[in-house]
């Protein structure tokens, strides 16, 4: 039954489409199947009435996905932490059309949404997903819209650059315990990017202090070891291979650790 209902869907959205004009003020109709140029098509279950999704908003969402016809869930938040999919717009990478859905959404929304693979995965597929797949969000609601705030990750690399890793992590420690939090997204994600760009300009000293004062402050188990993944990188650039290694057989010792760190000590 549930594999006739999403056909349906697919079906409806396809062939009752108004073309999407994006406007100051919305006119949704439930039921009306809008259309964008890029084949993004989708359907209002819900209107909203809180706050839009803007670039560096961060959104709190939940979702079921389906792929081409299937009746069976491919993913859904509700495997996630408090069933919830947590983002922040144009900022965490995602798929084009999924980007594309969310410039018209705001907070309480609830839609279904169906995204060709020419904005999704492509005819080659990736990331688990099947060659030519169809996306369909069934449904998809968004729960939470924060305003737009400035990543901490940007201001940390400014001042990295300038006055040293110290000054950084002396800037995010303030931050963190004060009402300057406000004005920020202080995600870990945000910090791996920065530890990214760091190992990119060459900056393998900062890496490593960055990632020892992360893993003080974290408890986290994936995310504990992926400050020291960044802090044996750190110490491998600047020559220090021993240092490195016994990041490795710490890493060894703790009860849950990746297969990754057998492979690096074997390699």
């Amino acid at each position: 039954m549930k594999k006739v209902f999403v056909l349906y869907i697919a079906i409806a959205l396809f062939y009752s489409c108004k073309q999407e004009e994006k406007e100051e003020f919305r006119n949704i109709i439930l039921g009306d199947t809008i259309c964008t140029p890029s084949g993004l098509k989708y359907i209002f279950l819900k209107e909203g009435n809180g706050r839009p999704i803007h670039l560096k908003s961060k959104v709190e969402a939940y979702m079921d996905l389906y792929i081409n016809e299937s009746d069976s869930i491919y993913w859904s938040t509700s495997t996630e932490e408090d069933s919830i999919f947590r983002f922040i717009h144009g900022v965490t990478f995602m798929i084009k059309g999924f980007e594309e859905l969310n410039n018209y959404l705001i907070e309480g929304d609830e839609v279904t949404a169906i995204l060709p693979d020419s904005i999704a995965y492509g005819r080659e597929g990736g990331n688990g997903m099947p060659a030519a797949a169809t996306l369909i969000y069934n449904p998809l609601i968004i729960k939470k819209v924060s305003k737009p705030k400035r990543l901490i990750s940007d201001t940390l690399q400014i001042i990295i650059t300038k006055e040293g890793s110290q000054a950084a992590i002396d800037f995010y420690s303030k931050t963190i315990n004060s009402d300057l939090k406000e004005e920020f997204h202080t995600d870990t994600e945000l910090i791996f990017n920065l530890l990214d760009s760091l190992m990119v300009k060459e900056f393998y000293q900062e890496t490593e202090k960055l990632s020892q004062y992360f893993e003080k402050t974290n408890n986290n188990d994936f995310e504990l070891q992926t400050f020291a993944y960044y802090e044996m990188l750190g110490l491998e650039e600047q020559g220090k291979v021993n240092d490195a290694m016994l990041i490795v057989d710490e890493q060894l010792n703790r009860e849950s650790h990746w297969e990754w760190w057998n492979d690096k000590k074997t390699n």
